[in-house]
């Protein structure tokens, strides 16, 4: 399917574009919040105007460790894989 742009709510006075979302629970491979969380972020992607900035207040790994070595694993798999799209150096 070809990319379809999605139109954001945008403010009656020209303001700043944001999105908050939380709660992914990922940051496993093939685990099931995977695929969910890559679903949001392919809608997200698709804004227009895209927002200018994200704020995500919380469990974006799963967690449910007290293992530091697999927190680790989680986070670095969220940030490399499940959020390398986003663009850090805009």
């Amino acid at each position: 399917m070809p990319f379809q742009p999605i139109p954001a709510l945008t403010a009656a006075i020209p303001d700043h574009q944001f999105v908050v979302y939380a709660d992914a629970c990922s940051g496993v491979p093939g685990a099931l919040h995977e695929e969910t969380f890559a679903a949001v972020n392919q809608v997200i992607q698709r804004l227009d105007p895209p927002p200018e900035f994200i704020a995500f207040p919380g469990d974006e790994i799963r967690g449910l460790t007290a293992d530091d070595d697999a927190l680790r694993d989680q986070w670095q798999y969220w940030f490399a894989h499940e959020m390398a799209w986003l663009d850090r150096a805009a």
